[in-house]
């Protein structure tokens, strides 16, 4: 008799493993792994849902404190209005553009640093949030020094 494969990565399903030095990750579209090393895989992208990886929102959204705003809803009192992934109107928020007061990045793959909105999540930059997101097909290098997005294949 053969193996069972395991299945991962779908909505409801658990969380695909990746290695010992990197994060688990879903292969669905539109899900996110509820856990950093494990988890399920749970729904996220619309208004409402948590932010799918990388910050990533439904329809020009905004992603603030991991939860996904619609387009042109408030982000906070403080941080006004989403518009196209950026709070304040659109300004702030977005790659290239100053964080947001008390929320830093709401764009798509962007984090904070230096008081500027800076790209995340693919291959050789940072990974994305405290969750430590990149973008498909990389992982988070999870090694001592700062967590970098790679290859699986280049994650021992």
């Amino acid at each position: 008799m053969g193996s069972m494969a395991t299945v991962c990565g779908g909505l409801g399903e658990r969380c695909c493993p990746t290695g010992a030095f990197s994060s688990a990750f879903c292969s669905a579209s539109g899900v996110k792994c509820s856990g950093f090393t494990g988890g399920t895989c749970e729904a996220c992208g619309a208004p409402g849902e948590a932010c799918c990886e990388g910050q990533a929102c439904d329809g020009s959204g905004c992603c603030v404190d991991d939860t996904c705003v619609a387009d042109m809803d408030l982000c906070t009192a403080a941080a006004g209005t989403c518009s196209d992934g950026a709070c304040e109107g659109g300004a702030c928020g977005r790659i290239g553009g100053p964080c947001c007061p008390g929320i830093g990045c709401s764009a798509d793959f962007a984090v904070c640093r230096g008081g500027v909105c800076a790209p995340c999540g693919v291959e050789g930059e940072i990974c994305c949030g405290a969750e430590r997101e990149c973008l498909a097909p990389f992982v988070c290098d999870l090694r001592p020094g700062p967590d970098i997005c790679e290859l699986p294949a280049s994650v021992p």
